[in-house]
């Protein structure tokens, strides 16, 4: 039977329990305040994603008996088009990647994006123009800060893609790539999307709420970027 057609984003989220999320935030500032930081920006960039026209959204969650709690957390999001998926049950980052976007091609998409939810500046048209990218390229690396990255989009999926890769290190993004044109794919410039940055710990925290603190009064409509540096000023 012929799949869907149009573009798929997948992405990967976690339910946000304390003590189960962003320990390495949680270290700093507390279990229930990683844990609702952690909730809004999956919140904020997996809402963001019903910007985009067409395409199907593929949520991975990391238990496979948690579905229940999953649908019930985002279904205030109306987010069309949203599916949930259990992720691989493997220990390495790569394995689950590749699982999970190979899901998705399986499924008729020739243009697949990845992505995670703890990068509060993600927004569906950074998603939208590397989707775009893939019309003469064949990957797509959004850059993160840390040298890691926080989006790839893809149009086909060559076996050893993520092998070798040191995850949570700041050779990730430059490793990926290297296996990428290894692999023969067609690889977008690494500045065809703007850097951005994940949260992890309290250090990248406070370099991201002082970025917003020349924009507060202009952003303080904006509930999810208040919150964050109103947050974070208790552990400055």
């Amino acid at each position: 039977m012929e799949g869907p057609v149009g573009d798929a984003v997948v992405v990967f989220a976690r339910l946000p329990v304390p003590g189960q999320v962003k320990t390495r935030l949680a270290a700093a500032v507390g279990n229930e305040a990683a844990a609702m930081f952690y909730k809004r920006c999956a919140e904020r960039v997996i809402a963001t994603l019903a910007g985009l026209a067409g395409a199907a959204i593929y949520l991975f969650y990391a238990q496979g008996e948690e579905e229940a709690a999953v649908a019930a957390w985002l279904a205030p999001l109306q987010v069309p088009g949203l599916t949930l998926v259990p992720q691989l049950q493997a220990p390495d980052l790569g394995a689950r990647m590749e699982h999970a976007m190979r899901h998705a091609f399986a499924r008729g998409h020739q243009r697949v994006a990845i992505l995670g939810t703890d990068v509060p500046d993600l927004a569906a048209g950074i998603v939208a123009r590397a989707l775009q990218a893939l019309d003469t390229h064949q990957a797509v690396f959004g850059p993160a800060e840390d040298g890691g990255y926080y989006l790839l989009a893809l149009s086909s999926l060559p076996p050893g893609l993520f092998q070798g890769i040191e995850w949570s290190t700041h050779t990730v993004l430059a490793a990926n790539a290297a296996n990428a044109q290894r692999l023969g794919l067609r690889l977008a410039p690494l500045d065809t999307l703007e850097q951005l940055q994940d949260i992890d710990t309290i250090e990248d925290l406070r370099s991201w709420c002082s970025r917003q603190q020349q924009q507060r009064q202009q952003s303080s409509k904006h509930s999810f970027t208040s919150w964050a540096a109103t947050q974070d000023a208790a552990y400055i």
